[in-house]
């Protein structure tokens, strides 16, 4: 009898042990993980990419065709270039193309004129606006001020524009402004270039300035700036400068606002 008590209280406490190891392992299976171990998404997702970006831009892209070939002094769209709307407008030359210029897999929308000797293509130069996306919306980056002049995209994935600029100490001279994209946002370099032929000031001249862009329409005019706030250059600098503005030009394919269809191929 002793034997047997003996042996059921073993099998009692056997039972006890594994009944505490078996809550145990429930308790380890449902514990919370540690904050450092777990996956964080990205703070700032980034823009979509590829056909999903292009779609986003649909909807201004109608706004440009609309504006483009029924002109209406009655019926600005304060979100569009109406400076180069107003020279174009009617126009069966003018259209728009996606391009990544940064690099960052998200296309640029540009605004401009097709090519005179390939009409099916679109040059990277003389453009009316380029627009990315930030958080998922278009938005106006830059462009030409008047009749597709002065804005070009450069292998490099910058933004170049160059307009003449004389000032009252200066002969001649031009200004020249290189843009960068990042993260939606545009930044500026602007380089005024002058040329002085009187007393004994003569030579070639710059001053230089870097700011941020804020997307304004239209494009800001140039303040005077005077020979005094410039630093004397070496010739060369100058003309290479002149050089980077008038280089190779990139085409890409065109689709003509005139088009029926949106996404019909230029014809």
């Amino acid at each position: 009898m002793k034997r047997m008590l003996a042996l059921v209280l073993a099998l009692m406490l056997l039972l006890a042990l594994c009944a505490g190891c078996g809550k145990k392992t429930a308790e380890d299976d449902t514990a919370p993980v540690n904050a450092s171990d777990a996956e964080t998404p990205d703070a700032q997702p980034s823009e979509p990419t590829g056909a999903d970006a292009e779609a986003l831009y649909a909807p201004l892209i109608e706004r440009y065709r609309e504006a483009f070939l029924n002109f209406s002094h009655d019926s600005y769209d304060l979100e569009i270039n109406y400076l180069i709307v107003d020279t174009y407008s009617g126009s069966s030359q003018v259209g728009y193309a996606f391009y990544d210029i940064d690099g960052d897999g998200t296309p640029e929308l540009l605004i401009g004129a097709r090519d005179e000797q390939n009409p099916e293509q679109m040059p990277l130069e003389g453009l009316a606006g380029i627009y990315t996306l930030k958080a998922g919306t278009p938005k106006w980056l830059i462009g030409s001020d008047y009749e597709f002049a002065g804005v070009k995209v450069l292998k490099e994935g910058k933004i170049i524009e160059t307009r003449m600029y004389w000032g009252t100490q200066i002969k001649e001279g031009f200004v020249s402004i290189v843009y960068e994209i990042k993260a939606g946002e545009l930044s500026a370099e602007k380089t005024y270039f002058g040329v002085n032929e009187f007393d004994e000031a003569e030579g070639v001249y710059k001053v230089t300035q870097t700011y941020s862009v804020d997307g304004a329409l239209p494009v800001d005019g140039d303040d005077e700036v005077l020979l005094d706030q410039m630093q004397p250059i070496d010739p060369e600098e100058y003309q290479a400068a002149m050089a980077a503005f008038n280089g190779e030009v990139m085409t890409i394919p065109i689709t003509l606002f005139s088009a029926q269809d949106t996404n019909a191929p230029a014809s």
